[in-house]
């Protein structure tokens, strides 16, 4: 996993939304985790772009995941780091990375690195955040607080 990208969302204010959403009638609860998923699946679609470069079978292993619970509000684009697409990634670093051929311990071979994960999320994750004050801010207003 990546880890987090920040810019200019306050999880605190969206965990504070999602309160007042949750104490709503309405559907303003799904109508917020979509808007929410909808900026990050701008994210998953650019990484997915990436790893398209060079792989077939990283990109439908890249998801969005949508969490909101009492403490915390989180959105999180993975790929799978324990499959080929960590290792290729490389932690986001250029250069080569060392692995077993097929399994086999004692002969290993030196392979190029396709850093893409955060080289395209961090340029996407802008318009994502975008969307998501958007979204946040259509679910406070149908909350009355515009």
């Amino acid at each position: 996993m990546a880890g987090s990208y920040d810019a200019r969302l306050s999880p605190q204010s969206l965990r504070e939304l999602w309160k007042d959403a949750v104490a709503a009638p309405g559907v303003t609860q799904r109508e917020l985790r979509r808007g929410v998923k909808a900026g990050g699946n701008d994210v998953r679609d650019a990484v997915r772009a990436g790893a398209a470069e060079f792989s077939t079978k990283i990109p439908a292993k890249v998801k969005t995941r949508v969490s909101f619970s009492r403490n915390a509000s989180v959105l999180i684009v993975v790929d799978d780091p324990s499959g080929e697409a960590g290792a290729l990634n490389n932690r986001d670093r250029s250069g080569t990375f060392r692995h077993p051929v097929y399994g086999h311990r004692n002969i290993w071979v030196s392979q190029a690195a396709h850093p893409f994960f955060l080289r395209k999320a961090r340029p996407a994750a802008e318009g994502a955040v975008t969307k998501i004050l958007a979204a946040m801010d259509a679910i406070a207003r149908q909350l009355g607080f515009h």
